[in-house]
């Protein structure tokens, strides 16, 4: 009797699937005279139908309600767009500077070469000093660019 229960979900299934066509008035005459008889033998979906029959009478029957403001999207100003493009050109033309520097600083650099060194002011070399001379950190070499 498994299958026989197997059969009857299916059927029960497809039988439902056909009351919402019909609520829609989009059922086949076959398939009405099927849902015509399945609905003469099986009690569940007899009451299912009915349901489905009260709510559909009952949202037809509903007022349409009216919202009380637009539920589109909020009107722009006029002057919105032309200061959108503005902020985008300004944008856009500082990203190509930023761009336009890089590569530059990249081809200007020759990485074969090594940097120049500043000339250092005259004075006494580190070595010159006398011992009773705290010595000054080393600081690193000033490059000219």
């Amino acid at each position: 009797m498994v299958g026989g229960s197997r059969d009857r979900e299916r059927g029960c299934g497809r039988a439902r699937e056909w009351i919402s066509l019909r609520a829609d008035g989009e059922l086949s005459e076959i398939e009405r005279l099927l849902l015509r008889r399945h609905l003469g033998r099986c009690p569940d979906c007899r009451a299912f139908a009915e349901g489905v029959q009260a709510t559909t009478q009952l949202v037809r029957a509903t007022p349409v309600e009216r919202p009380t403001r637009s539920l589109g999207p909020d009107p722009v100003p006029a002057r919105a767009p032309r200061r959108f493009r503005l902020v985008a050109a300004t944008g856009l033309a500082a990203l190509a500077a930023g761009f336009g520097i890089g590569v530059g600083v990249l081809i200007g650099s020759d990485r074969d070469t090594p940097l120049p060194i500043a000339p250092q002011a005259p004075g006494p070399t580190i070595a010159e000093l006398p011992p009773s001379v705290e010595r000054p950190a080393p600081q690193p070499p000033t490059v000219n660019v």
